[in-house]
């Protein structure tokens, strides 16, 4: 701005033929009061009027630089009349403008939310999550209903043409679910054996008592035989969102009683306890337990569900997942030794010691229907019998589940066996059961709505209100800049009006 003051200098020098603002005669009169002997191009040298003579241009000429000088209003804070060296107010809302975006941008960038939860989501020892699954503090629940036969008699005498079933139960049973002997390895997982104690819950059982039924304790063993369990889970060093998974059972990520990867993988599956963070749209699942002799495809089926101030995304498992192959060929892995059974029945008679036992759903949900040809009283409903899990996307943790399958004795031909021919090629339902966790309890939901609902919204908080305020302080800087130009120009007008009327 100062050049334009020197530009208003120049243009009237050239009228009055005085010095140049930065010449010899001295900056601060301009052509001075004593100006008789220099010529005026305009009055040709002799006839200039005595009052244009004695105009003084220096008040003027400081008038001029002070209103334009722009630069030092704005990096310079005027005190006294004088611009000292510090930075005004001006200058110091756009810097802290500047420095609110950059540090909303910043948070925008590297998310450090997102950051620390990863973080949070390693199995270390000794670390939140990692007690979290070592000794899950959640109320897991096995439901376990039995068929009664209600026409032995008959239907062994040849009186009956079907077995009439009748469901009893539920027997209740709490699981205190835990990982035990946890050694970390030095390839980013860990090895455990797990523990699941069953403890029998009169209150939730009725009327009903354990002592009851006589199959009870063989079912318990067979279910729940976790003595000689191996198994190794990720601890998500590698990767965060695979913390809790499995990584291989009895040292192998393939059951051995299953050929073909379609049917044995059982790597990246889950437990129940965690299943796989950052939950992307159409993400499918594995879910394993020993009792299902296989792992379980999960599907989604719907996201916008909130169990208990969380947001959920509802998995359910695949279609057809009990097919041997009649709609899905990959399915006929299950198979055992080239024999398939009906369509919703699995054989999983490997697993279970050698006990002709085959899996389905509740009431045989989703079977061929041939399978009920000799059997009374089975009612199936999906609204009962199917499966559901309630998990969050983001941490991969269950916030409600319900597993529902059916244990079945398939009898070959006993057709030598005295009054027991008409059990020959049957598939007699033994009792079918739901491992479920109606919800989390109240302690551990407080604290996962803090990580997961309260820390997620404070980090948008804190970055809008950077760029917001960034914002407002740039605009009020950019204003008051606008202003004094404004204030500037008006003011070089004025002075260039009253610089007119006293030259003529």
């Amino acid at each position: 701005m100062r050049d334009i003051a020197s530009l208003f200098g120049s243009q009237y020098q050239t009228i009055f033929g005085g010095p140049s603002p930065n010449g010899a005669g001295g900056s601060g009169s301009g052509l001075g009061g004593n100006n008789s002997d220099c010529c005026s191009p305009l009055a040709g040298g002799s006839s200039t009027p005595a009052r244009r003579r004695s105009v003084s241009l220096g008040p003027f000429r400081r008038r001029i630089r002070s209103e334009f000088s722009l630069l030092d209003y704005f990096f310079h804070q005027p005190k006294h009349g004088r611009h000292t060296r510090y930075p005004n107010r001006t200058f110091m809302l756009m810097a802290a403008g500047f420095m609110f975006i950059i540090c909303g941008a910043l948070v925008h960038i590297l998310d450090p939310y997102l950051l620390i939860f990863k973080w949070k989501l390693i199995f270390q020892e000794g670390s939140e999550i990692f007690n979290l699954w070592r000794t899950p503090p959640v109320d897991l629940y096995i439901k376990i209903y039995l068929f009664n036969v209600t026409n032995a008699e008959d239907f062994m005498n040849g009186h009956a043409e079907k077995m009439q079933i009748e469901e009893v139960g539920p027997y209740v049973y709490r699981e205190l679910m835990s990982h035990d002997n946890i050694t970390f390895n030095d390839n980013g997982t860990l090895s455990t054996r797990p523990h699941h104690p069953l403890i029998f819950q009169k209150g939730l059982s009725g009327k009903l008592r354990e002592d009851d039924v006589f199959m009870m304790p063989n079912i318990a063993l067979l279910m729940y035989d976790f003595d000689d369990d191996f198994e190794t889970f990720f601890t998500g060093e590698s990767s965060a969102s695979v913390s809790g998974l499995y990584d291989t059972y009895l040292g192998s990520p393939d059951l051995a009683q299953w050929n073909g990867s379609h049917c044995s993988n059982i790597r990246n599956a889950s437990d129940g306890t965690k299943f796989v963070s950052f939950i992307k749209p159409d993400d499918k699942l594995l879910f394993f337990r020993k009792s299902m002799c296989r792992a379980q495809i999960l599907i989604q089926n719907g996201t916008d569900y909130e169990v208990n101030g969380l947001k959920a995304t509802k998995f359910v498992f695949e279609d057809n997942a009990l097919d041997n192959g009649e709609f899905d060929s990959r399915n006929k892995c299950y198979c055992r030794n080239g024999n398939c059974l009906p369509r919703g029945l699995i054989d999983v008679t490997s697993c279970y010691y050698g006990f002709p036992i085959a899996l389905s759903y509740p009431h045989f949900l989703d079977a061929d229907p041939k399978v009920l040809a000799h059997v009374n009283g089975s009612r199936p409903d999906p609204k009962v019998h199917r499966s559901h899990f309630m998990i969050n996307p983001v941490s991969g943790l269950p916030l409600q589940l319900s597993v529902k399958f059916q244990i079945n004795m398939v009898l070959e031909d006993l057709s030598s066996m005295a009054h027991c021919e008409k059990f020959s090629k049957l598939v007699v339902p033994a009792l079918w059961f739901e491992i479920t966790m109606p919800g989390l309890p109240k302690s551990l939901l407080s604290r996962f709505i803090f990580y997961l609902k309260i820390l997620p919204f404070g980090d948008q908080v804190v970055k809008h209100s950077l760029l917001v305020l960034g914002g407002i302080l740039l605009l009020v800087a950019i204003t008051k800049v606008s202003l004094t130009l404004s204030s500037a120009y008006s003011s070089a007008y004025r002075i260039s009006n009253e610089l007119r009327d006293s030259l003529w």
